[in-house]
């Protein structure tokens, strides 16, 4: 028994030490060591790194140790990486929390293999990756909330391929990466950031609704199917472009309670939350040396390293304490906006989302330094501090809040009424049965002397009678109290309704001028450049007010006569420099001419 108390105790202890590792915010690294491939076996090369699961440390080289949050040896299998790293992430999701999966290697390290985000057709059961066991575990969760809430699931899949984001579920509209088709017609893809939540949203990528584990799958293999891969030496399938894959879960939540005085009325308790869910597989990092990448095989390598570059710059600037406060006090400069991978990313590190970073390495010691980079890349984003928080829509909270205090409200009422009615009844029969061993002899006698028929029954009624109005006057008022909460409820429901439309009305109109104004300023920048041609009429939307215009154009013809200016300034000093260079010439011809008159003077000298 004292065996058993104490291994009770031991799983309690690291129940709650997972749970406060859970509640805090900082981004939890897993190591990933691939076994050595065939290549590799091929030009015999050794281990450098050595895996110590329980400690979670891995050794690379002689002398070098790193501590992770989990530690996944080459015979780790897809279905304990899921168990270990990623099922919290998916029932936090439910529970209103963002979550994020970023894989990080170098290029052949396993990366799109441990995720998922490759070709899913015609594969083993023990090779499925992280994405099909997320979506199998989504929609067995819904499946499991259908009694008590409405889930709505979209999915949408986009990669940053040379700079440009392309949307992978509908690659007809922003052109074939691959193939250049569709290059014709233009799709906006913007990043936007919420001014209200402050998240980040990539505007104008297709979301596709999805009801079961086959559809999901489909949009994951279509985007698959659609993304950049290329060969090169080390790597005969390397993926050249950062690909998101990302699952929107709305989910309104409904519990049910009677309403007093009505067994068949329900009183329905709503709150609506929100969740995204990231899988990034990054690009490899690569040096062009070994990959012997040429034309845009090379193009494509500067692009993935610059923007891991950037990730790394953000990383550092989180986790640098020398960074961390600037002057006055404020919080350093992070540059998420250097790329267009880390400011999709922005909520992900340092914001608000559990993150998951799975850091892909090789044991080869070919491989060696690129395996150390990666490794000092994810021990210092063990430092990284979100702020992950349930993302609850603050109307529908309001809302059930005061449907709460109205439910409360009703079973006070109720409880109210069954006291009053077992201290009348207890009453009443007290005395028909006289008074009980309990009670004290003075009582006693006040009852006996007050036994006759007719006084005590017509006592007892005006005391029914008495309580009978007391408990009406109470249920009156209990009733206008509830009367008054319900129609302030049923207002806050209109304006909650009128306010979501105008919402919906503003974010469109928003959408449609900051459209507007990403056209104009790229009509105006194409206007800029020539100078010397005027701008189109059509160029600009109907949304964009004329005193905006007016200010560009005066620009634009500011910087017109400053640019003839300039050019007049030229040319008078051209003017003059072939002035200066014809006295100079003439100047040479007659010192010529007089050295020529010299020689021949001193020639007759002679």
């Amino acid at each position: 028994m004292p065996h058993d108390d104490m291994t009770e105790e031991v799983k309690d202890v690291t129940e709650r030490k997972k749970d406060k590792e859970e509640e805090d915010g900082s981004v939890r690294v897993a190591v990933r060591v691939r076994p050595l491939i065939g290549k590799e076996k091929v030009e015999k090369c050794a281990e450098c790194i050595q895996c110590f699961v329980k400690e979670k440390q891995v050794l690379i080289g002689k002398d070098r140790m790193y501590t992770f949050d989990c530690v996944l040896p080459p015979s780790c299998p897809q279905a304990d990486i899921y168990e270990q790293c990623v099922t919290q992430l998916v029932k936090g999701c439910f529970a209103g929390y963002n979550a994020t999966i970023l894989a990080y290697g170098q290029t052949g390290s396993g990366k799109t293999f441990t995720m998922g985000s490759g070709h899913t057709v015609n594969i083993q059961p023990s090779d499925i990756g992280i994405i099909p066991r997320v979506i199998t575990h989504v929609f067995q969760e819904v499946a499991a909330r259908a009694n008590r809430c409405s889930v709505q699931v979209r999915v949408s899949f986009i990669e940053i391929h040379n700079e440009e984001i392309h949307d992978l579920l509908e690659p007809t509209l922003s052109g074939d990466p691959r193939t250049g088709a569709g290059a014709g017609v233009a799709k906006s893809i913007v990043i936007r950031e919420d001014p209200k939540t402050g998240s980040i949203m990539v505007l104008g990528a297709s979301e596709e609704k999805v009801s079961n584990y086959n559809e999901m799958a489909a949009c994951l293999e279509r985007g698959s199917v659609c993304r950049s891969t290329g060969s090169t030496l080390m790597n005969s399938s390397s993926s050249r472009s950062h690909a998101i894959f990302t699952i929107y879960i709305e989910q309104t939540r409904i519990d049910t309670e009677p309403v007093e005085g009505d067994a068949q009325d329900e009183q329905d308790l709503q709150e609506f939350m929100t969740a995204k869910f990231h899988f990034v597989d990054l690009a490899g990092s690569e040096r062009i040396k070994r990959t012997g990448a040429v034309g845009q095989r090379l193009k494509e390598g500067i692009h993935i390293n610059k923007g891991l570059l950037s990730l790394g710059n953000v990383i550092s600037a989180l986790t640098d304490d020398t960074r961390k406060k600037g002057q006055g006090g404020h919080t350093g400069h992070v540059p998420y906006r250097d790329s267009k991978l880390t400011r999709i990313l922005q909520d992900s590190l340092g914001g608000n989302s559990r993150t998951l970073m799975i850091a892909c390495v090789s044991p080869a010691d070919i491989n060696f330094e690129e395996t150390l980079n990666t490794l000092k890349y994810a021990s210092r984003a063990r430092n990284i501090k979100n702020k992950p928080v349930v993302n609850r829509d603050p109307l529908s909270a309001q809302l059930a809040d005061l449907r709460q205090q109205v439910f409360e409200l009703q079973q006070e009422l109720r409880r109210y009424k069954l006291a009053e009615h077992a201290g009348l009844a207890a009453d009443v029969s007290a005395g028909a049965r006289g008074p009980s061993p309990s009670t004290p002899r003075g009582t006693y006698d006040r009852l006996s002397v007050n036994m006759s028929p007719a006084p005590p029954l017509h006592g007892s009624l005006l005391g029914i009678s008495s309580t009978q109005e007391a408990l009406e006057q109470a249920s009156a008022a209990a009733k206008a109290k509830i009367q008054t909460l319900e129609e302030r409820v049923r207002e806050l429901q209109a304006k909650c309704i009128s306010f979501e439309s105008s919402i919906g009305e503003a974010t469109q109109r928003a959408f449609e001028a900051e459209s507007s104004r990403d056209l104009l300023r790229m009509k105006l920048e194409e206007a800029q450049t020539r100078l010397g041609e005027p701008v189109a009429e059509g160029v600009v939307e109907d949304g964009v007010e004329q005193s905006l215009i007016s200010d560009y154009l005066k620009k634009i013809e500011s910087l017109r006569s400053e640019l003839m200016n300039r050019e007049a300034k030229e040319l008078q000093l051209s003017m003059e420099l072939n002035k200066e260079r014809k006295k100079n010439k003439k100047r040479k011809k007659r010192k010529q001419k007089q050295e020529n008159s010299k020689k021949k003077k001193k020639a007759g000298k002679h």
